[in-house]
């Protein structure tokens, strides 16, 4: 495992403190939670985008692309 050093303004820190609190994890955690995220996005978006470049055999399979991503979306609301 790697370890980070991040630099954030107070107010920042603060306000993620907060958000790890209300969702009672660590703050390391929920850093790894974000980064998680960030990265499935990434993963995803770039999938969409391969299969798009083939052409519209893969209109079905992109749209349910779509479909999971706004429901991971809306349950990490």
């Amino acid at each position: 495992m790697t370890t980070l050093t991040l630099r954030l303004p107070d107010a920042a820190h603060e306000n993620l403190r907060q958000i790890a609190r209300q969702q009672k994890v660590s703050l390391n955690r929920l850093f790894e939670n974000m980064a998680e995220q960030l990265i499935l996005s990434h993963q995803m978006e770039n999938e969409f985008r391969l299969r798009a470049a083939r052409g519209t055999a893969f209109r079905q399979e992109a749209l349910c692309m779509l479909d999971q991503m706004d429901a991971r979306h809306q349950t990490q609301e």
